[in-house]
Parts: C-alpha cells; structure tokens; sequence
C-alpha cells in the first residue's frame, strides 16, 4: 500500500517548494564567498543546504513522476526520470 495516491498533488509539492527555497537561500550563501574564507564557515554550510534542498525536490518530483505507473514498470520509469533530469542538467547553459 502507498501513501502517495492518498495524498492530492498539492502536499506532494510542498516539501519540493521548500526545497527550491532552500536552493535560492545557497545561491544567497554562495554568492557572499570570500576568497580567505575557510571551508568549515563558508562553503560547508551552503553544501547542507543544497544537500536538504536537492532532498526535498528530488524524492517528491521522483515519487509523482511514477505515481501511475505498474509496480512491473516502475523501474523502467523511475529510470527515464533520472536520465531525463541528468540530460536537463547537462544540457542548460552555464
């Protein structure tokens, strides 16, 4: 039994809206680096953030992108999401 098809698209997208959240707060962090600055107090703290970020916008995307699929495809799709996130990634312009 699946929690997700008992749960409407809204609560789905939330956890993945505090994520893009959590994204814009590391840009603000990495944006405000410091050539001196050591690692432990300026870049550690921005790679938790994006880590918990990525985290929350990931699993819900992933979990949503197979939520209609057969249990006997759901690997084939789950597949499809990575490679198709991983070729977006690839493919935007720096």
């Amino acid at each position: 039994m699946s929690v997700l098809p008992s749960v409407g698209p809204e609560l789905r997208a939330a956890p993945a809206i505090r994520g893009y959240g959590l994204w814009q707060v590391e840009w603000v962090m990495r944006v405000r680096l410091t050539s001196g600055g050591s690692y432990a107090t300026e870049v550690l703290p921005g790679l938790l953030v994006i880590g918990f970020g990525m985290g929350c916008i990931v699993a819900p995307a992933f979990g949503t992108a197979t939520l209609g699929v057969d249990r006997q495809e759901a690997g084939i799709a789950s597949a499809m999401v990575n490679t198709s996130s991983r070729w977006a990634v690839r493919s935007a312009p720096p």
